[in-house]
This record gives structure tokens, C-alpha cells and sequence, in this order.
């Protein structure tokens, strides 16, 4: 999943800077963890333990456009003979010390099949505001001040 996102995230332009794309991180970690729901007016399904903050600490030390994984999930990938991975070497993660991590570069395998139509990285509420805003006097004296 992280590398189908990280290939639709290279293909998202800003709306406000068409020239950019966008950039993500994401890191991966296994283990045991908890989960629960947490509160009774807004309810949130939650996650806790080791495992997610090791998840989280890949993810935040890991670099734009690369997905970081930790020794674990390396061996892991290796058993099933389906993807490439580059040691990073060693990092300080925050309440864990020196880890050996890991790049996931891609898959060796096929991959799963990707849908036929594009893909609209438009955020539903900017369409909203280009939608409902093009007409309005504001939107034109904008323009009009090149803002």
C-alpha cells in the first residue's frame, strides 16, 4: 500500500504551485500493539504500544518521497521474495536509541492491477471553493489584483 501511495502522491500537482508535486513520507514497523476505542462523545479508534510509535519514529525520521522500514519488516519482505530494499544504516530513534533501517524501493513481483482512469488529486473541498468561488465578486477583484 505505502508504495501505491507514495506512486499516486508523485503524480499530484498543487493547486496552488502546478509546478510542485506532492511529497509524503511514510514509515513501517511490525509488532503487537493494542487497539481501542477512546472516548464517548467523539469516539476514536486508537492504537497503542511499542510498535506504533516505532511506526510513527520511521515515519519521522524517514526522508520525502521514500518510505522507511524498520530490521523487522526488512526480514519479513525477505521471506516473501517480492520486494527491494536498500539498508539505510544506522539512526537515533527518539526513546529507542541506534536502529538499523531500511528503504523500500519497489516490488519485484507483479504488481497488484492499478485502476484505468486517472487519478484527481484535487481535495473535494477546493473543488468546492474554485466551484462556488469563480463568479463571486471576491473571487474576480482577486484576480483582477493578481493575490
Amino acid at each position: 500500500m505505502a508504495l501505491e501511495l507514495l506512486e499516486a502522491t508523485s503524480k499530484c500537482r498543487l493547486p496552488h504551485r502546478p509546478d510542485q508535486t506532492l511529497c509524503m513520507r511514510s514509515g513501517i514497523h511490525m509488532g503487537p500493539c493494542v487497539a481501542g476505542i477512546v472516548g464517548s462523545k467523539m469516539p476514536r479508534y486508537c492504537l497503542f504500544g511499542d510498535t506504533i510509535n516505532t511506526a510513527s519514529r520511521m515515519e519521522s525520521t524517514g526522508e520525502p518521497m521514500k518510505i522507511q522500514i524498520s530490521d523487522d519488516v526488512k526480514r519479513a519482505l525477505d521471506r516473501t521474495g517480492l520486494f527491494v530494499t536498500s539498508r539505510r544504516g544506522l539512526i537515533d530513534v527518539k526513546g529507542k536509541g541506534e536502529m538499523v533501517t531500511h528503504w523500500l524501493d519497489g516490488r519485484t513481483g507483479p504488481s497488484p492491477a492499478r485502476p484505468t482512469t486517472s487519478l484527481d488529486c484535487t481535495p473535494s473541498f477546493l473543488e468546492r471553493i474554485h466551484s462556488q468561488g469563480r463568479t463571486s465578486p471576491r473571487y474576480q477583484s482577486i484576480k483582477r489584483n493578481n493575490c
